[in-house]
Formats: C-alpha cells, structure tokens, sequence
C-alpha cells in the first residue's frame, strides 16, 4: 500500500515500487503512526539522498520539484552537501553585527518574532496584522539580508503580514541561544528594552480606580521567564524597581490556544521608576502610538495631570492605533483577493 505523506501543502505518494527498494528501517519509520509525516520525510530523504548524493535525482524519483525537494531538506535539516561556491556566496552575506544591534535583532527574535535553525540557516520570521512591527522587523534584519513580506491567513481566521529571512548560521547562531547578549548595560539595556516595549510591552495610562488621579503603568509579559529575569535585575543595578510574577499557567486556555508553558509579568509601578525608564526609551520606540504614550505617560507623571487633563488624548492615541490596524487588515484582504494563495494539493 503506498505511503501518503503531507508535511505542507504538498502531498508526496510513495508508491509501493519505491517502498519495496527502501530499507526496513526507512519502511518502518514511514508506517510510523506515532511519526508525524515531518519525521517521515525527513527519514525518507535522509537515505534517498545518502543513495543518490542529489537531491535533484531524489526529486525526480519521488515525483515532486527540485526546487521543492531541495527547501524541504533544509527545513527538515537533512544533511546535504554544499558545494564550496554556493557556501561562499552564503557566507559572503555576513555582515558585522554592533553590540547594540545584536541586542535588539535578539529580543525581537525571542518576542514578537521566532528564530529556528534551519539546514545551514538561522530562520525568523513575524506574524502580525500590525504594518509599524513590520517595518521594525525590516529595519533590523533588512540590512543583513534580504526580507520577504506576504499577506496571510492564519489558522484562526486572523489576517497577518508574514514577514521573514534566512542569515547564514555561521554569523548569526547567537539568534537561536537561550540567553540574551552580554551587552545588557547601559545603552545596550535601553536599546533592548524599547525593543522588548515595542513588541510586547503596554504602557497603560488610565484614571485612579478612586479619586480623579491619573495612573501610569509599564508592562512586559512573557512566556522566558529567564529573560524577564535578566530584564529585571538589569534594571536593578540602574536603581529601577520592577516586579515579576505569573499571570497565566501551563495549559490554560487563551485567544490563540492552550500555553505550552507559565506566562510571567513584568511591571513597572513606581514613579521614579516610571520616569527613568520612559526617559530612555521614549525616543527609543518605533510604534507611533507607543511612543506617543509613552511621551504623554513622561507629563503625567513630571506634571501630576489629573485624568480629566489627559482622557481624550489617550482616546485619540487608541483610536490612532485601531484605525491603523483596521485599515492593515482591510489591506490584507484585499492583497489576498487579488492573488490568492495556492490550493492546497
């Protein structure tokens, strides 16, 4: 019985003359229910490329574009050869990276956007209706190489930007570690902040619950708890005071799904806190409305407005950033309408 794979869009059949050539362990693997067919394939081209050493032959065997058979196996890290001139010309695009910009491509890697290893390369990539994060990621990954935006669907009915690049592993590894750089003081500390701020952060100006004060507050949710940490003891040593607990727990049920792990919180209360972070960061920012508020949260809290002081410029700036989105995502649509996706096949 021939095996069906579909690990993309694309389905690949294995029909029984190619089963019967293949060895019992690569059968057995395919048969694998327990297998997803991402670990299917990756057994299947592993050993037909250790046959024929080109993928070129193994895509005319199974049946399935080169160019197609060649992406999967560097998605699915089958170890392929590379021929020196094509390992030059991916090597030639590495480029020096400043410690405050590896910093900042690093947190924007590890919250908004993810970064995984793939074949040769550092994959990262963003999904989000929101064009200012977009333009954040290009930014700072467009001078390294080249970025690839498109307008997408996802899973659940939420219109995107998907934007994303491939950096050549060998300069840029650092992506994919657990720990953020060293280069986390001084003006390295700030600039990863307001990084941190634009993708995940909240600045949140808002009426007292008594009285007719207005309150400022700062925070950064994550699921890296290791990252707040360091965030947080950071801004310790520069005499900000900031607190950290979890807000949500492993498998409870969100907007987007199930959490695959606890969601922490880091927030900022104090006002002398308030002020110096903000201070630092304001002009830091790349969201408009972002850094809109945070300018608005700096005269709050130098010149105690009252609430009444300040109510409609909050509502003005929130309008700003729903009217933003809405049109992004009408934009979406459109560009979808007018070149559809492939169909699945």
């Amino acid at each position: 019985m021939p095996a069906e794979l579909k690990p993309w869009r694309r389905k690949v059949v294995i029909s029984d003359e190619i089963l019967e050539k293949l060895p019992k362990e690569v059968v057995q693997a395919l048969r694998d229910s327990s297998l997803s067919d991402k670990e299917k394939l990756r057994a299947l081209l592993q050993h037909l490329y250790e046959v024929f050493r080109s993928y070129i032959a193994v895509a005319a065997l199974i049946g399935v574009p080169a160019a197609t058979v060649y992406n999967w196996m560097i998605r699915l890290n089958v170890d392929i050869r590379e021929y020196e001139a094509c390992k030059e010309r991916r090597l030639a695009k590495i480029k020096k990276v400043a410690p405050k910009e590896m910093a900042k491509m690093w947190f924007f890697a590890h919250s908004d956007g993810c970064a995984i290893a793939m074949g040769r390369q550092v994959y990262v990539q963003v999904r989000t209706p929101d064009p200012w994060l977009i333009h954040l990621f290009t930014e700072l990954f467009g001078r390294h190489v080249d970025i690839k935006v498109k307008p997408v669907i996802d899973f659940d009915g939420g219109s995107n930007w998907h934007a994303w690049c491939y950096l050549p592993i060998e300069g840029y590894s650092w992506i994919l570690s657990d720990e953020p750089p060293s280069i986390m003081t001084g003006e390295g500390l700030w600039e990863a902040l307001a990084v941190l701020i634009d993708t995940e952060g909240t600045i949140t100006i808002r009426r007292e619950k008594r009285g007719k004060a207005t309150e400022v507050t700062l925070v950064i949710p994550s699921e890296n708890l290791r990252l707040l940490q360091r965030i947080k003891h950071e801004l310790r040593s520069n005499g900000i005071k900031a607190k950290l607990g979890r807000i949500k727990e492993t498998g409870q049920e969100t907007k987007v799904g199930r959490l695959n792990s606890d969601c922490w919180r880091l927030a900022i209360y104090a006002k002398p806190s308030l002020i110096r972070v903000l201070e630092e960061v304001a002009d830091r920012l790349t969201l408009p409305w972002k850094r809109m508020l945070a300018k608005l949260s700096l005269r709050v809290l130098r010149e105690q407005l009252a609430w009444s002081e300040v109510e409609d410029l909050v509502s003005e700036v929130r309008r700003f950033r729903r009217r933003t989105l809405d049109v992004s995502k009408r934009y979406i649509l459109e560009q979808l309408a007018e070149n559809p996706p492939r169909p699945s096949t």
